[in-house]
């Protein structure tokens, strides 16, 4: 062993990358280690103790060189002395231990292997690992898949809650909903309220309303109960005092938890779940260690929640214990980093036989002036600034490296409007709200481009007037008198619209004008292009550009207060492309597709009958007063109700007949005092189609009935019970 502090001379360097390496801590950026293979001084570290909470694992990392190499010597560019286990056999640690000091330092090797394990004893700061080998070898290549064709209307995501008003959840395909198991499933151990929860809330309403929107919902299925985990902390570990964390069984109560879960809401009654996130962050750095997951504990628990441990916890554990085909959602990563994700995969490499224990890759990611996201940062950057394209890339091309049958998503990405070190700051004329709306479709744009499969804004309503993360909303309720929709629903649902049956195909970059082109082709029709363009800039600046030999086409430009934008048709001409992006639909091989809002059917619209052809008012006579809860503004009670009879004297039915065949997309029913259950049949031509079966128990609170069907009769009926229905709203989707 020796040290210097010039650059060494490698006879026969094999270059490492990022991706290569394992961090078994999962603390301090391991990548750093292998970024920097050619430069003579590295000013990355891997700092494997940066945080209080890593005191309590043991620095180390394996770099999984992908073939056999003859490995003489590796060099160590320490930033403070240390002392290291270094072995070229990871299952047998301790073949070298050796002291390093400050700068570069040599270790001989002499030996063959596919991976070398560096192991810290003392201090941790290392820049850069450099390999010297008796021969020359070439870097394994590994072919990349074919790009997914993932459809837009699937890609676009937000993060909701199950009380979210579901008009708010229309321009996305995909709701993360965040899902508390202590509270809501099962408060007191084995008493479980799973379809409806001790307080209220309707999942199993829920998800089936979003399964007929043909919407993936992925329940977010977080926290520990105090009656399990003695503490007080909701955040800890789901496992009892001083057990073993690295144990799946370890597990079981938990495993036990998802796979009730699972087992309920996969049923296409509950909804047809498929998709099943089990925790939130469990890299929490700013926790304390109770709540921190490194990666092999994080695998042991997704270990037991997929399958049992591969069935060896018994039946009964994990989401597909029992031949089911649900899939296991990563926990999103508040840290993306390949290295956590790649120790991930090793301990399933040696601890599920190479089966990778869960179907997504998951992670969060907020742009801002910090620079890492464990940095504290000052405000809110662009997404071209914030590295979006770069980062997601990463972790795709790890992917289709490693894990080329499993999917990437991004389940929080966002922007606040008001005071928060995440907030995005107004640019000229545009004030904060606008600046959120052009950022977030960029970050869209951006992340369908690096190839992830699907991408969720954070979160779709505000939950406080200012701080980190607390006014990231598409809608707010806290900042005025009134609720109220931000620009950004406006133009994301604008955005679907426009890419509606499309996939992301190409992007193109002129660095020296920071202009950046998206294209789109359609399923159906791949010679049918829209191009998506816009300034990857925060200056407020903006520019001509020529459509040259695009041809006749739609120009679809974004409204703040407009659902579907502004459109109109376009031939070959100059344009003006600022950081708001501007659609171009290509004509040329069919129109572009159309876009919808969701409309109040008026009263004067409809005609309500009971059963007996006695015409009823109740139901439509304070439409006025309603205002639009589907929406979630704000509404008065209606002042008369459809109370059903307590004694089956008179009838138990009410039929709305509509002025003509319309799509309507739902119903609000005012749940009143009373409870019970009502069936809800629609007619269309000669046939009824019962749409729901529902529980009136919510006491004075808008429920919401999913149809999204062409119909000309709605039947509103008693099925037990006392329900009282106060009003009844009716929504049809009206083409642009």
């Amino acid at each position: 062993m020796g040290c210097t502090q010039s650059k060494p001379q490698l006879k026969f360097q094999y270059i490492l990358s990022k991706d290569m390496v394992i961090n078994e801590s999962g603390c301090g950026y391991g990548t750093f280690v292998a970024d920097e293979q050619t430069s003579a001084k590295p000013e990355t570290f891997w700092n494997g103790q940066d945080k209080e909470l890593c005191k309590a694992y043991k620095s180390s990392l394996i770099i999984k060189l992908l073939q056999k190499i003859s490995i003489t010597d590796v060099y160590l560019y320490c930033k403070e002395s240390s002392e290291v286990i270094i072995s070229a056999q990871p299952d047998k640690p301790g073949n070298i231990a050796t002291k390093l000091a400050l700068g570069w330092n040599k270790v001989t090797i002499n030996s063959s292997s596919s991976f070398l394990s560096i192991s810290f004893l003392k201090g941790s700061k290392l820049g850069e690992v450099l390999i010297d080998a008796s021969q020359k070898y070439e870097n394994v290549k590994i072919k990349s898949p074919e790009q997914k064709k993932v459809l837009m209307q699937d890609f676009i995501g937000t993060n909701a809650f199950v009380d979210v008003p579901l008009g708010l959840l229309e321009p996305f395909g995909c709701i993360r909903e965040y899902h508390d198991w202590p509270d809501w499933n099962e408060p007191q151990k084995d008493s479980f309220h799973l379809n409806i929860s001790k307080q209220g809330f309707d999942f199993q309403n829920f998800y089936v309303n979003l399964n007929k929107l043909g919407k993936t919902v992925v329940p977010t299925l977080q926290k520990s109960p105090k009656w399990l985990t003695g503490e007080t902390n909701v955040q800890a570990k789901p496992i009892t005092k001083n057990a073993i964390a690295s144990d799946p069984a370890t597990y079981s109560r938990h495993a036990l938890y998802i796979h009730k879960y699972a087992e309920n809401f996969s049923k296409p009654e509950n909804g047809n779940v498929k998709y099943y996130e089990n925790w939130n962050e469990h890299d929490k750095w700013w926790e304390s260690g109770i709540s921190y997951f490194s990666p092999y504990q994080y695998a042991s628990m997704s270990s037991a929640d997929k399958d049992g441990n591969q069935k060896k916890m018994g039946p009964n554990f994990g989401i597909n214990n029992n031949g089911e085909k649900n899939k296991l959602v990563m926990a999103g990563l508040a840290n993306p980093k390949t290295d956590y994700i790649h120790a991930l995969k090793y301990w399933c490499d040696k601890n599920r036989k190479g089966d990778f224990a869960w179907d997504v890759i998951n992670y969060h990611r907020y742009s801002n002036s910090a620079g890492l996201p464990d940095n504290q940062p000052k405000e809110g950057i662009c997404p071209e600034k914030g590295n979006v394209y770069a980062e997601a890339k990463e972790i795709v091309d790890f992917r289709d490296k490693y894990l080329p049958n499993v999917e990437v998503w991004i389940s929080e990405f966002g922007y606040d409007t008001e005071n928060s070190p995440q907030q995005c700051k107004p640019i000229g004329q545009k004030n904060s709200e606008l600046v959120q709306a052009d950022w977030l479709i960029r970050s869209y744009i951006l992340l369908s481009a690096a190839g992830i499969d699907k991408a969720f804004q954070y979160m779709i309503r505000d939950f406080a007037k200012s701080g980190l993360y607390a006014t990231s909303g598409l809608y707010s309720m806290t900042l005025k008198d009134q609720p109220f929709l931000r620009p950004a629903w406006n133009y994301i649902n604008t955005f679907k619209c426009a890419l509606q049956g499309s996939y992301f195909e190409k992007l193109t970059v002129d660095s020296s004008a920071n202009l950046y082109i998206a294209i789109y082709a359609d399923k159906n029709n791949t010679s049918k292009k829209t191009k998506v363009i816009w300034l990857g800039t925060q200056t407020g600046q903006s520019r001509e550009y020529n459509l040259k030999n695009d041809g006749e086409g739609t120009l679809i430009q974004f409204r703040e207060n407009e659902a579907c934008g502004f459109r109109k048709t376009i031939s070959s001409s100059t344009i003006s492309v600022s950081e708001t992006p501007v659609i171009f639909a290509e004509n040329g091989s069919g129109a572009p597709s159309s876009c919808y809002n969701l409309q109040l059917v008026p009263a004067k619209d409809l005609k309500v009958k009971d059963l007996y052809g006695l015409e009823v008012a109740t139901l439509t006579d304070d439409q006025s007063t309603s205002n639009d809860p589907l929406f979630g503004l704000k509404a008065q009670n209606p002042a008369s109700a459809w109370k059903t009879n307590y004694n089956s004297k008179g009838s138990n039915g009410i039929i709305f007949f509509l002025n003509a065949l319309k799509r309507v997309h739902s119903l609000q029913l005012f749940d009143g005092a009373g409870t019970g259950d009502i069936q809800i049949s629609t007619l269309s031509g000669n046939d009824w189609t019962i749409i729901s079966t529902i529980k009136m128990n919510l006491y004075n609170k808008w429920k919401t009935v999913i149809v999204d069907s062409d119909v000309n009769e709605i039947k509103i009926e008693k099925v037990n019970g006392s329900p009282d229905v106060g009003e009844i709203l009716i929504y049809e989707k009206v083409k642009y």
